[in-house]
């Protein structure tokens, strides 16, 4: 609305009333004083009042003539005076538009106001709005005797009018189009005046659901502002903000929004308006982006790839809520799921495989001769897809959020191959299958499923496809990697095996050094370590012998001036090697930043050097013992002449020099016959020792025993014959007598052939009778000595008390000795049977061991004996002579210890090239060095039988069972110390 100027009414009536009374006056009394003062004094009053006017007041007379004007008029038009405004335009038609002044005069003239909003103009020439209102002044009689206006500068108001109408045209404009939902609430009642366009499209309600109905009786609202306090709190706080709020449209679809509510005045009435913006596709754009963040860090990650797959796809389906993703990879000719979370084990059985089988079970192949892949899978694999279709993409992905209405479709309109429609029957509504792809190629598939309806869009197709082109580039620089690290290892194992240290060496500009790189030889060849040279070579310098340290920073300089190889032969000094020589080689490189870098290798050339001198003494030594050797050396052409002979082989052959021998034909001039020579060849080629006759310078016959041998060119070709030449002409000649001899010999050897053999016949008779009277002595012998026993024990008993006390010391000797001769006709019988009836085969000493120390459990604890037994071999021997090997060298050990020892005995083996050792040691009493070989004797004895009992057989069968088996038995001792018992048995 517009604000009108208040002018004062009673002003006016006034001066109307004062002129009547002034005519009135003037016409009774004018000549009286008091009268015209007492008008004067009221004129004053009035034009005092007329002066202090914020209001612009001017007057004129009945013709329009501008008489007076007070003083905000002069400040607004520029006018000093009303007489220069009648000056200069005539009075308020000056001010004025000839027009409007004209209307203005005729109707106040005809006894009409006039007031309205106009434009005028001030002295400068400044146009303003301005509103006025005019009216006539009259007489006593009612005549009008002039005009009166009063004037309102109302630019300003103006200008802020139309700012506001401006304002409301545009918000109601913002309103209408906004591209955000927009609420006006009754801040008192939270009844809604006013909802735009937007938020009824959005949420698919009309205006009139909306107006005068409460915020919180919208069912959209309802998890936001529940009830009416929700509400009043929001009338306290002013101010409401929800960053995502779901809400759900008309029919049921959720979509996210930002919901701000304010609070402020319109017009003195308190209104919230509510901003409701919304951001599905934001939330879906920050989803995609944290979900590409989350992909990316796991693909640059340094896990398995297997390991990233799988937590890319829980990735996935958890950020987006599907029932199941799953990623197929090529393996051979087929596409099987390489990883997958959300289907079940049913679904997998029969979908893991893509290959088209015939009814046979062989494999459908297609033009190409690839194997056909079925269903919609296949189809994508393929790149058989057809972009016309909506069911596909430009980039070959296939998706639908209605998969079951795929079930419908006509045979000439299904653009799947062979489908299976397995994925439908699950239940899966919405699904996507994207390719995945390295240079164009598909390599995989990704494949994400859910049972809810529009699961996707074209923006989250299209985003899913970007994810699949990512994984393809991924998988194959994993791959790479993959191939990357184990060229790596390879070349670290092959550095870590070359002899000596693989190094990178690095000089920069300011002559600080480093190892960047050196292999674990480092330490072998400086006694230092990688990681100790890898920021300062400084220590490898240390090593250096000071000798040589000049020559080889010299060298390093060169080197990194001219880029030329660095080769140098050094000498170190090592704290724990001492001095060693090494030798590096290297090329160099110049680096960004003016250091160069040097890729070698040093190893340890001592060895060599000690090798070179060493075959420089060699050489010499061999020139020396070629010179003073009493046996001839040559050195010849295949073609017959001499490179090389010694003095030896000139004087053999009677020549007076070596120039004389060199000069003669070999072939000619040295053989008897062409045919020696053809002999000796043969058998050198044979690495046989030829034996010839050789001519010497005065052509008589020299026998000599040549050894020789060939070099040869890399052709194959022989370059030389090298050989010793030993004159054996005496014993050619002492060979001839021997021959003679032999023949006598052979007869001589054939008669004694037919002794032996006479004698062996007798050897086996004896033998034979040997073993019968072992036999009978065994037992025709064991009888009496049990009947002297017997009788013993019955006079001891018949006789006890009865005899006095020599008597019962000869019953004991008889019985001891009776029982000490019933051992050794055992023994002797049980000596006499080794390896008779013995199967050689394999055993395993290690059980042998075990079950000797079982029968020797008492002795064993009754002694307190410790046994050390290490790994034993098995090996082929006769079982039973074994464990009587091992029982007797075991019991030996317990045995024979000084008293209160604790016997403490380790039985070991040790291979050998043909044999086993064993060794059984003890910490027994020891044996004297003059008894070593007698103790193996049979029946020999080293102490009392009071002091240790036995019958001095048992070391003799350990002796013959060694021997049975091919092998030597001995013993090392030290006297007070110990014993060790060794024995060989062959492998073989």
């Amino acid at each position: 609305m517009t604000d009108q100027p208040q002018f004062n009414g009673d002003l006016q009536k006034e001066l109307t009333a004062l002129w009547k009374e002034y005519d009135a006056l003037k016409a009774s009394c004018e000549n009286e004083l008091a009268i015209r003062r007492e008008v004067e004094e009221k004129l004053l009053f009035i034009n005092t009042a007329i002066e202090s006017s914020s209001e612009a007041i001017g007057i004129s007379d009945a013709l329009g003539r501008h008489f007076y004007q007070n003083k905000a008029f002069s400040d607004l038009f520029g006018y000093a005076s009303a007489e220069e405004l009648q000056a200069a335009g005539g009075g308020p038609g000056g001010i004025y538009d000839p027009g409007v002044a004209k209307e203005m005069f005729s109707n106040i003239m005809n006894g009409k106001p006039w007031s309205g909003e106009l434009e005028m103009v001030t002295k400068s020439g400044r146009v303003f709005k301005a509103y006025e209102r005019a009216d006539a002044i009259k007489d006593g009689k009612g005549k009008i005797v002039g005009l009166i206006g009063i004037i309102k500068d109302i630019t300003e108001r103006k200008k802020i009018e139309e700012t506001l109408t401006i304002s409301e045209t545009r918000y109601r404009r913002l309103f209408e189009t906004a591209k955000d939902g927009i609420v006006i609430l009754d801040a008192a009642t939270g009844m809604i005046m006013d909802v735009n366009p937007f938020l009824t499209d959005i949420l698919g309600y009309s205006k009139d659901q909306f107006i005068e109905k409460a915020i919180w009786e919208l069912g959209f609202f309802k998890d936001i502002v529940a009830n009416r306090d929700n509400f009043l709190e929001l009338q306290q706080n002013e101010y409401i903000r929800y960053d995502n709020l779901p809400l759900e449209t008309f029919d049921g679809r959720k979509i996210n929004v930002e919901f701000i509510s304010n609070v402020y005045q319109v017009n003195s009435h308190k209104v919230i308006q509510c901003n409701i913006r919304v951001i599905t596709e934001r939330i879906e754009a920050e989803t995609r982006i944290n979900l590409s963040g989350k992909i990316l860090g796991l693909l640059n990650s340094d896990k398995s790839f297997s390991e990233i797959l799988h937590e890319v796809i829980n990735q996935v389906r958890n950020d987006y809520r599907f029932d199941a993703v799953g990623i197929r990879i090529q393996s051979g000719d087929d596409y099987p799921y390489y990883c997958q979370t959300g289907f079940d084990e049913d679904f997998l059985k029969t979908e893991n495989t893509l290959i088209e089988r015939t009814l046979l079970g062989g494999v459908c192949k297609d033009k190409n001769g690839k194997p056909c892949l079925e269903c919609t899978c296949g189809l994508v694999i393929r790149g058989k897809t057809d972009s016309a279709n909506p069911l596909f993409t430009e980039h070959g992905s296939f998706w639908t959020n209605d998969s079951p209405a795929l079930l419908g479709l006509a045979a000439d309109q299904e653009p799947r191959h062979n489908p299976r429609n397995r994925c439908i029957h699950e239940g899966y509504k919405s699904f996507a299958l994207i390719p995945i792809r390295h240079n164009q190629e598909i390599i995989g598939l990704l494949q994400i499923n859910d049972r809810e309806k529009d699961c996707f869009t074209p923006i989250l197709v299209k985003y899913f496809e970007t994810i699949g082109e990512t994984i393809g580039v991924a998988l194959m620089r994993k791959q790479a990697e993959d191939a990357l690290k184990l060229n790596h290892q390879l070349l670290f194992n092959l550095t870590e095996q070359v002899p000596g240290v693989v190094y990178q060496y690095r000089l920069f500009p300011d002559g600080r050094s480093c190892f960047p790189y050196s292999s674990s030889g480092m330490y072998e060849i400086f006694e230092v370590t990688s990681d100790e040279v890898r920021e300062d070579a400084s220590l490898v310098f240390a090593r250096i012998h000071p000798d040589d340290l000049q020559r080889f920073q010299e060298l390093i300089t060169e080197s990194a001036r001219t880029l030329q190889h660095f080769l140098c032969e050094f000498r170190v000094v090592l704290p724990g090697k001492g001095l060693r020589w090494q030798y590096s080689d290297a090329v160099p490189h110049r680096m960004d930043d003016g250091s160069t870098l040097w890729h070698g290798i040093i190893y340890d050339n001592t060895d060599r050097k000690h090798s070179e001198k060493a075959l420089t003494e060699s050489e010499n030594l061999y020139r020396n013992l070629v010179e003073t050797s009493l046996d001839g050396v040559y050195k010849s052409t295949h073609t017959g002449r001499f490179v090389e002979v010694n003095p030896a082989l000139v004087k053999m052959l009677g020549y007076e020099s070596k120039e004389a021998l060199m000069a003669i034909d070999i072939k000619t001039q040295l053989y008897f016959e062409p045919a020696d020579r053809e002999s000796l060849i043969e058998q050198e080629l044979l690495e046989e020792t030829g034996v010839y006759r050789l001519r010497k310078k005065d052509g008589s016959e020299l026998w000599v025993e040549d050894h020789a041998w060939y070099d040869f060119d890399e052709n194959g070709e022989i370059l030389y014959h090298e050989g010793i030449i030993r004159d054996i002409t005496d014993r050619k000649l002492a060979e001839d007598k021997i021959h003679l001899l032999n023949e006598t010999l052979e007869v001589r050897i054939a008669e004694r052939t037919k002794q032996l053999e006479t004698i062996n016949k007798q050897l086996e008779f004896q033998m034979s009778e040997l073993e019968q009277f072992a036999y009978v002595s065994n037992h025709d012998l064991q009888e009496p000595l049990r009947t002297l026993v017997q009788f013993t024990e019955l006079i001891r008993e018949n006789y006890s008390g009865k005899l006095d006390e020599d008597g019962n010391k000869y019953i004991d000797f008889i019985s001891r000795s009776a029982a000490r001769m019933n051992l050794l006709v055992k023994d002797l019988f049980d000596y006499s049977l080794l390896g008779k009836e013995s199967i050689y085969t394999l055993v395993d000493c290690n059980k042998i061991v075990n079950e000797v120390l079982i029968d020797l459990d008492d002795a064993i604890k009754g002694s307190n004996s410790k046994v050390v037994v290490q790994e034993l071999p098995s090996i082929h021997s006769y079982e039973t002579e074994l464990r009587l090997l091992f029982q007797n060298l075991i019991s030996n050990a317990i045995k024979y210890q000084k008293p209160g020892n604790v016997p403490e005995i380790t039985i070991a083996a040790e291979s050998r090239d043909k044999e086993w050792l064993f060794k059984i040691s003890d910490n027994g009493i020891g044996i004297d060095e003059k008894h070593k070989d007698k103790i193996f004797i049979i029946f020999q004895r080293l102490h009392n039988r009071d002091e240790y009992q036995g019958t001095g057989i048992g070391l003799a069968h350990c002796k013959k069972v060694v021997e049975l088996h091919g092998g030597k038995i001995w013993v090392e001792s030290t006297p007070g110390i110990g014993s060790v018992f060794m024995f060989t048995i062959p492998k073989n």
